[in-house]
């Protein structure tokens, strides 16, 4: 299993910041560190941003500690563009079933959604070792109870509109991890770059999380 996944399921979360909201970069892959937090998602939303995307390799060659991947991508196009500027695990918020195999010809992990019964079978098919359901908040914490009767082996990670109750519920249910934006990053503390307080709330989440 890639260095990125296991790091995931080990913490059981993913944080994710929205490329946009990143004002100091470093600062920010700093405190990551400085909490433990050795994984990170940065969303590129469009073409313009994908293009600053070489960030990414820039950060991890400066701090070889943290992954970092990219997401959420609906075109294994972009994903590609992605890990060729650094990214070391890809997302995607639909069902790519193209993307774990173009990801796989750069020996990098991608990590694919699925919504519906149907939709979760066939990302798990696909031979990914994470399967991502998307939108979470959609669905009730004993839904997953239910998606693990029919797929006992699959590690499972939710994420979409989720609060750090509602993230902890669905752990508690069965998910292998869960990925929050919003909830452990708040805007106006990144652009008012306020890492400190955001470090704080990663902790206090990330301990609620291993002794949950």
């Amino acid at each position: 299993m890639d260095v990125s996944i296991e790091r995931i399921l080990a913490l059981k979360f993913l944080p994710i910041v929205d490329f946009e909201s990143i004002v100091n970069a470093e600062a920010l892959v700093e405190m990551m560190l400085k909490q433990n937090i050795p994984i990170l998602q940065v969303n590129f939303k469009n073409p313009q941003q994908l293009e600053q995307a070489g960030v990414i390799g820039t950060l991890t060659k400066k701090y070889p500690e943290i992954k970092i991947g990219a997401g959420f991508f609906y075109s294994s196009q972009d994903a590609e563009i992605a890990i060729k500027k650094g990214a070391q695990f890809v997302t995607s918020s639909v069902l790519a079933k193209d993307l774990p195999s173009t990801a796989a010809k750069y020996d990098v992990p991608a990590i694919i959604s699925g919504f519906t019964p149907t939709e979760i079978y066939d990302a798990h098919k696909t031979q990914s070792d994470l399967v991502q359901i998307f939108p979470a908040s959609q669905l009730h914490y004993k839904s997953i109870v239910s998606i693990l009767e029919y797929l006992p082996n699959a590690n499972f990670i939710l994420t979409g509109g989720l609060t750090i109750s509602s993230a902890l519920e669905f752990l508690r249910y069965g998910a292998k991890a869960v990925a929050l934006k919003g909830a452990l990053f708040s805007k106006a503390d990144l652009m008012e770059e306020k890492y400190d307080k955001i470090g704080e709330s990663i902790k206090i989440f990330s301990d609620r999380v291993q002794n949950h």
